[in-house]
């Protein structure tokens, strides 16, 4: 066998691996999205036979006929099942990529989780600190055991590169094309997924671009967000090491910031020198400086998460912070048929900027 015909044998063998595997995943993802159905299904059979048993007992006292107050029973609670079955029904999504009728949670989870793999490959090796964030996106969206597999083998295909990156992204966005919010929480777990080093790769960079334009978000939008995450990071650092601190631990080490503009080891080794070390970290002149310099850092997170500089008068910081707790107020998805980790994203960062506003508020001395 010559070598051309060996290397087409082989491409030919790796052709139909690759299609035997989509097949088996199309099989799993129904299957899984039966059970899913049915133990939802089962759920609110039980709620019915329970909540009708007081009717039960009531046509029972007036009729006093087993037989006729048992079908009664029995109709009320399949009417009831079908209602709600039918009120409760969310849109269905065909996706080219994933198999199934997907709702639009169960779609919206699958992509968000297709590219949070992408993105961990995108730094050259998926670390502990990726597959912990993927984690703890899961307990947020109070993901059963069932969608869990799912998501993880979904993660494990954003990795491997089962499917082109920009497709999903485009068919997501189009999808979602008049959903801007979730397309802003997708846009922000992939942001937050890219920071959990530290630092943007190119590579991490580049999935965020093709992101933010099928979002068709403006450029300025795009440069204020990673500066948003930037500082958003260096804050929770901050606190992260002054509880360390303050516990007789060490902590910028850890959450030191690999850029020009945060926080390096090497700032503090000064310090550590003339302080004695972290016991005695509020005792000095060392500290007052250190106290100073991390004020003036926190005030200019602070700007950064609003999207105005310092040098902007009261009324653009006001109005900056009224539109950002308008889009970001957790009530807005209060009914909308999104991840329970939307709404506690929206929670979190709707705190964190009312935290920027009221520190800024607290130096001008306005509100």
């Amino acid at each position: 066998m010559s070598k051309k015909m060996y290397e087409d044998f082989e491409q030919k063998n790796q052709s139909i691996y690759q299609k035997w595997n989509a097949y088996k995943d199309k099989i799993y993802y129904g299957v899984q999205s039966v059970r899913v159905y049915m133990r939802q299904s089962a759920s609110i059979l039980w709620q019915l036979i329970v909540q009708s048993m007081p009717i039960f007992f009531i046509i029972f006292f007036f009729s006093y006929n087993v037989k006729f107050t048992f079908i009664l029973t029995i109709f009320f609670i399949l009417v009831n099942f079908f209602r709600i079955q039918k009120a409760n029904r969310p849109v269905r999504i065909r996706s080219e990529f994933f198999f199934g009728d997907l709702s639009g949670v169960q779609y919206y989870l699958m992509v968000t989780f297709y590219v949070l793999g992408a993105m961990s490959k995108a730094k050259g090796r998926v670390t502990q600190n990726d597959i912990k964030y993927a984690e703890d996106l899961m307990m947020q969206c109070q993901v059963d055991a069932s969608i869990r597999q799912i998501l993880m083998k979904v993660f494990n295909q954003g990795r491997d590169g089962t499917y082109n990156i920009n497709g999903v992204i485009a068919e997501f966005c189009q999808i979602f094309r008049n959903r801007g919010q979730s397309l802003a929480y997708f846009f922000e777990y992939q942001l937050n997924a890219a920071m959990q080093d530290e630092k943007l790769q190119i590579e991490e960079l580049s999935i965020l671009q093709t992101i933010a334009a099928h979002m068709g978000m403006a450029n300025s939008t795009f440069e204020q967000k990673i500066r948003s995450a930037k500082a958003s990071y260096r804050t929770k650092s901050f606190y992260s090491f002054y509880q360390q601190a303050n516990s007789g631990q060490s902590g910028y080490t850890s959450h030191g910031w690999n850029s020009s503009s945060g926080y390096r080891s090497s700032d503090y080794s000064g310090h550590r020198a003339s302080s004695g070390g972290y016991g005695s970290y509020g005792q000095g002149q060392g500290y007052r400086d250190h106290h100073r310099q991390s004020s003036q850092s926190q005030l200019q997170d602070a700007y950064d998460i609003l999207g105005v500089k310092e040098t902007d008068d009261f009324d653009k910081v006001k109005r900056a912070y009224r539109k950002l707790i308008k889009q970001y107020h957790p009530d807005k998805y209060v009914s909308q048929d999104v991840p329970e980790a939307v709404k506690e994203q929206a929670n979190q960062k709707s705190q964190e900027i009312i935290s920027a506003y009221n520190l800024i508020c607290k130096v001008r001395g306005d509100k």
